[in-house]
């Protein structure tokens, strides 16, 4: 994402006229939003700024996966409200047209999956040892591409990160990537996260007819590695890659 959503707070204001979009459970008058965020929890805090008593006002900080739909939205759209110095604004246009019903409904929890991250990294290098397998946080995708476009259901995908170099131009060091852990199958082209030898991997895999296989790399600098087929019976496939994200 292009930004951090733990940076993210909203006044009662903010919160109302997102409420106002439709886009969460949210009372479209600032009084009433100010009041739900209190009695769900919400974190808050006081800021210098204009709209509170004395120049102070209050901000609330929604959990985790109300803000991903928030940080979505005003991706999409970014002239909602502005937000400079913690300081925010209606926008004029606001004021002078009310927001229109949308022709197609904006999405809402429901329509996203929550993919686990863990804290393990897949060497595209020489190998990286697994040292944890905590949850560190999990990242939301949108249910309806999750199924129709990489044709798998969400309890079969974690993400991990690559750690090296020998996956590029494809998989780049510190990307992240989403696996199908259910699908195992070898096939040509395919890139796979695999554990060997006590590593984790991420290369493309070959297998021969006399049960031996070989690993590539796509990054020429790297030699490819072959094992004979005793070897080769040691060689886990935990994953088919079917995604990668990376920081521009």
């Amino acid at each position: 994402m292009s930004a951090d959503i733990n940076k993210m707070w909203f006044s009662a204001l903010e919160l109302a006229l997102i409420g106002q979009a439709g886009i969460i459970d949210i009372p479209r008058s600032e009084r009433r939003a100010g009041e739900k965020a209190r009695s769900l929890g919400w974190e808050e805090r006081h800021v210098l700024g204009k709209g509170g008593k004395g120049g102070v006002k209050k901000e609330y900080q929604p959990p985790r996966d109300t803000l991903l739909i928030i940080h979505k939205f005003l991706e999409e759209n970014p002239g909602y409200f502005v937000k400079e110095k913690g300081v925010s604004e209606e926008m004029p246009q606001l004021k002078a047209h009310p927001p229109q019903p949308l022709a197609k409904p904006l999405p809402t929890l429901n329509d996203f999956v929550f993919v686990p991250r863990y804290d393990v990294r897949g060497s595209a290098g020489h190998g990286s040892i697994i040292h944890s397998e905590q949850i560190v946080d999990h990242l939301a995708f949108r249910a309806d591409w999750v199924k129709n476009t990489l044709g798998v259901t969400e309890k079969d995908l974690v993400l991990i990160s690559v750690k090296g170099d020998s996956m590029e131009p494809t998989i780049g060091n510190e990307d992240l990537i989403l696996v199908n852990i259910q699908e195992h199958r070898i096939e040509e082209n395919a890139i796979y996260v695999l554990q060997h030898d006590g590593a984790l991997l991420v290369k493309r895999i070959q297998r021969k007819m006399d049960g031996s296989v070989i690993i590539k790399s796509d990054n020429l600098l790297y030699e490819q590695e072959v094992l004979d087929s005793s070897k080769a019976e040691a060689l886990r496939v935990l994953g088919r890659v079917v995604w990668f994200g990376r920081k521009i």
